[in-house]
């Protein structure tokens, strides 16, 4: 894979190193609740998929050089370096340290599982570890809602509801082990900016009462609970029309189901 990023110039030999999983993740709950500063308001509950990752190698050199390079196996992603979540995550932290990062994609782009944001916050998170920056988990959160608003959840995973405009994270405690089955639909991939200006024409923010039910399910350790109270306010829109019992995940395309 081509190194992309400030200079050309190979960095210099590692200091640190390690690799990553940056975790998908799915949406158990979406309720969209209006619009405030240009930024829509949801209430939300997400959940890490253990099974399905992208690879991150993470790479520091204390050089004072202050250089960053970003490698993926992804074409579209290396057309623009300087665009992508984990490079942005570095230029947040790396101060003036040389940061070289790799990543293999294996969640899809655009695909409503979160992939890019997972990426910030692998990111953010090890770089806080490898730099001892001793930023505590509030700081990474603020951080990670600079490059986008699903980041946040990512800097502690699991099961979690999110708030405000996504970057309030209450965890969710719970026993449940979800595993949900992933159903990758084919069509045009939707930008979630899109995908929100639709949703404004449509009656969302009617389902609250079933995130309530469902997050009640979850501290109860009731899958059955949770099932029947999955929903997703972009079900609401005629692109999202699926003839498979199934929800969606963030804006979409990915489906999925909990058995």
């Amino acid at each position: 894979m081509p190194m992309l990023g400030d200079d050309a110039e190979a960095l210099a030999p590692l200091n640190f190193s390690a690799m990553l999983k940056s975790y998908a993740k799915i949406n158990l709950t979406i309720d969209i609740m209006g619009r405030e500063n240009g930024y829509h308001l949801i209430d939300t509950v997400m959940c890490e998929v253990a099974d399905l990752f992208d690879e991150i190698e993470v790479a520091v050199i204390r050089d004072g050089k202050s250089r960053i390079e970003i490698s993926t196996d992804n074409k579209e992603l290396n057309e623009t370096p300087k665009k992508n979540t984990a490079y942005k995550a570095a230029k947040l932290l790396a101060g003036d340290s040389s940061v070289k990062i790799t990543i293999k994609k294996n969640i899809p782009l655009r695909s409503g599982l979160g992939g890019g944001s997972s990426n910030a916050a692998a990111v953010l998170k090890e770089l806080n570890h490898q730099l001892a920056l001793g930023l505590d988990v509030h700081a990474l959160r603020i951080l990670a809602a600079k490059i986008s608003m699903d980041a946040p959840f990512f800097i502690t995973g699991g099961i979690a509801r999110a708030t405000h405009y996504g970057e309030i994270i209450e965890p969710i405690k719970t026993d449940l082990v979800l595993k949900p089955k992933l159903i990758f639909l084919p069509g045009e991939k939707k930008s979630t900016a899109d995908m929100y200006k639709k949703i404004d024409t449509m009656p969302a923010g009617q389902n609250r009462k079933k995130t309530e039910n469902l997050i009640r399910a979850l501290q109860e350790n009731n899958l059955q609970g949770v099932i029947e109270n999955l929903h997703n306010d972009f079900d609401l829109l005629p692109s999202a029309t699926c003839n498979l019992p199934s929800t969606l995940s963030g804006s979409g395309p990915t489906r999925f189901k909990l058995t």
